[in-house]
């Protein structure tokens, strides 16, 4: 199947290469060459949708030939009222400008389901008014006894201050099982996104039994990279490496690269800035003011 023109229009090909089906999904484009979808969702049938409310658009085709029909599949697209947030609270409806989303295909059938209720969060803003999202790319899912098991990776897009998709940017942290969580920091379990630069590189609390430390992920030379189940190339920066200890976390990162860390030592807990090289901001807090009892 492909999905051509800049009208949303869905066009499948059969084994001969002629179209033999078409039907049209409101407000989505794709881009044969970087393999992406974009709904505006300005388009009529989303911009009535409120807070927490949920549309579904599907479109069904079929596939037939002398002999009958031979295949048949969908496009389903789910969207949902204030999508995109800063924390807590909204930062955007369906109507705004911002609301000219990224979802890639990983359907591994005819089905192209692009389940967008759970929707972007933004982590970031820089000061060109970039904003950056995240979502959850995964790359495959196993059937477990207890459950399903997926695993996938943490992304990183940017969508620029008219609100169109930065083909040249994205940021793969490292494959994890998921899924993307927003409970104690926006990332997986091993991996909390702590900030983001004004060059677009983000910062990263890589935690587990066996490590606590702070890394530093960049963007792929390529920009967007290919999807349907591929796995991107996540692109660490391994000149930073800050190991933090078992009782250190992260309160909150900034825009020129700087991260505030608490650490606990006994009973009061001390709080240092570290620069953007990964060394300790001795200029900032010096003497007791730093230390909280």
């Amino acid at each position: 199947m492909e999905i051509v023109n800049a009208q949303g229009q869905v066009t499948l090909y059969g084994p001969e290469g002629h179209p033999v089906s078409t039907g049209t999904v409101p407000g989505l484009t794709f881009n044969a060459a970087t393999k992406t979808f974009s709904i505006d969702t300005s388009d009529e049938a989303y911009n009535t949708l409120t807070a927490g409310q949920t549309k579904t658009i599907s479109t069904h085709y079929t596939v037939t030939d002398q002999f009958g029909t031979w295949d048949e599949g969908e496009v389903r697209i789910t969207v949902t009222g204030d999508r995109v947030y800063e924390g807590g609270s909204a930062k955007g409806t369906l109507s705004t400008g911002l609301d000219q989303v990224f979802i890639r295909d990983t359907a591994g059938d005819d089905a192209v389901d692009v389940n967008m209720t759970h929707g972007l969060r933004a982590v970031g803003k820089d000061s060109l008014g970039r904003t950056y999202v995240v979502n959850w790319n995964e790359v495959y899912s196993s059937n477990l006894a207890a459950g399903t098991s997926p695993t996938g990776q943490v992304q990183v897009h940017r969508l620029l201050s008219t609100g169109a998709l930065d083909t040249t940017y994205e940021v793969n942290l490292p494959s994890d099982s998921g899924e993307l969580s927003f409970t104690a920091g926006i990332g997986t379990s091993n991996y909390k996104i702590r900030g983001i630069g004004n060059d677009g590189v983000v910062y990263v609390q890589h935690s587990s039994s066996t490590i606590n430390a702070l890394e530093k992920y960049v963007s792929s030379s390529s920009g967007i990279q290919s999807g349907g189940n591929s796995q991107p190339v996540s692109t660490r920066d391994t000149a930073y490496n800050v190991t933090l200890d078992s009782k250190t976390s992260v309160i909150q990162g900034t825009s020129d690269g700087k991260l505030y860390v608490r650490s606990d030592e006994g009973s009061n807990a001390e709080i240092k800035r570290y620069n953007a090289d990964g060394t300790v901001d001795t200029t900032w807090a010096t003497g007791t003011s730093n230390k909280l009892v």
